[in-house]
């Protein structure tokens, strides 16, 4: 399971299923849908990849923003 939100808050209690994105605010230039379709892909076109739980941690590094002081 992924959760996709740009809240960390939203999946704080999960956060190896978490994917944050940067929120949305009617800008033209915004890309940020194209790099999570990428992220996905590359998730989905992973055949070795056993837990996506431990490539999310290594890709977002979300423990350790929680974990500073």
């Amino acid at each position: 399971m992924i959760i996709v939100d740009n809240s960390v808050l939203s999946f704080l209690y999960q956060l190896d299923n978490g994917v944050p994105i940067l929120p949305f605010y009617t800008n033209k230039l915004d890309e940020e849908l194209v790099h999570l379709s990428f992220y996905l892909k590359c998730l989905a076109e992973n055949t070795f990849m056993t837990d996506i739980r431990d490539h999310n941690r290594e890709a977002f590094g979300l423990y350790k923003l929680l974990l500073e002081d």
